[in-house]
């Protein structure tokens, strides 16, 4: 098989090519490569980010068909660019002073930084349908390491956790969905820190729909803009409900939070929540030769002062949220 996609607006630019094997060297398993090259000009109002780079993927049922594992490399040049420059304008007593409207632990992370990393997962998937399963569960576990031996500019690993359970409601073809995620990263070696770009973030479509993308977690010390952690943790239970054929209503609730340190759940101060969460109410529309659509209204309940606290539409593709 081989995919190209080529997407270009206002906000993101992405090209990438990929190439699958299914049968490689003959065998029961996947090979997959991927060229790709991003610009992203959503994350923020004073950086954008730029990644490109290559990834290679093994891929192979295990056991038996509900257990798959896969193993990857991947080499990525990624840049925090275009940040406004520091300006200088007269002080009080006349001399001249430099202010910087970009926040230091924002400023600090600007430039380009090349990432050699490998990547494993094991899924569990028991699911008896992938567009609106009612019974089973979608587990993945994912570990991640980059740096050190396989050189680069950055020595971290990740550890993630997600599960997704699914069962029948109290009526035929009611579904309930409950979603649980957990993850952590940390450095090791020469490096002092995780980078801006492999923290953790929340909000957004896949998360916490009541929040502006990437929105909850650790902010710098001006309040100004999220600079994400490096512990996570996020749950959701939704409730849908057919109305007539190709059209269903939902019920939800989202709640999590992202921690500055590594294997703790500890808030930096009294500004800072031990949660984040938000109710909301959507529709899920399955149109005839494109698929199901969904639309999400949510509204946010408790959330640190930083976060914009009005309620928020989300729009997607699917019955379910992939990760």
């Amino acid at each position: 098989k081989i995919r190209l996609r080529l997407a270009i607006g206002t906000q993101r630019k992405d090209f990438q090519l990929t190439f699958i094997e299914p049968w490689f060297l003959g065998r029961k398993l996947a090979f997959s490569a991927d060229l790709f090259y991003r610009e992203l000009l959503y994350y923020s109002d004073i950086y954008d980010v730029v990644n490109g780079g290559a990834r290679i993927t093994l891929t192979r049922t295990l056991w038996n068909v509900v257990w798959r594992g896969s193993v990857g490399y991947a080499i990525e040049n990624v840049g925090i660019v275009d940040m406004p420059s520091a300006v200088t304008i007269p002080g009080p007593d006349g001399q001249p002073v430099v202010v910087d409207p970009v926040p230091p632990e924002i400023r600090v992370e600007e430039g380009y930084y090349l990432e050699s990393k490998v990547t494993s997962t094991l899924s569990y998937d028991t699911r008896n349908s992938v567009l609106l399963p009612n019974r089973g569960q979608h587990t993945t576990l994912r570990g991640t390491i980059a740096g050190g031996p396989l050189g680069g500019d950055t020595d971290y690993y990740k550890l993630e956790l997600e599960s997704n359970h699914y069962f029948r409601g109290v009526f035929p073809g009611h579904v309930i969905e409950v979603m649980a995620q957990v993850g952590v990263a940390d450095n090791y070696g020469f490096d002092t820190d995780v980078r801006l770009f492999d923290r953790f973030f929340l909000g957004g479509l896949y998360s916490l729909r009541g929040y502006e993308y990437r929105s909850v977690g650790p902010y710098d010390s001006t309040g100004q803009e999220p600079i994400g952690g490096r512990t996570f943790w996020y749950g959701s239970v939704e409730y849908s409900v057919p109305i007539i054929e190709r059209f269903r209503i939902a019920a939800f609730y989202d709640i999590g939070n992202v921690f500055p340190e590594a294997y703790s759940f500890e808030t930096t101060g009294p500004d800072y929540g031990q949660y984040t969460d938000n109710w909301g109410i959507g529709v899920r529309l399955n149109i005839a030769r494109m698929g199901p659509l969904r639309l999400d209204y949510a509204i946010p309940l408790s959330h640190d002062p930083f976060v914009d606290g009005d309620g928020r539409f989300q729009f997607s593709v699917g019955y379910t949220r992939d990760y």
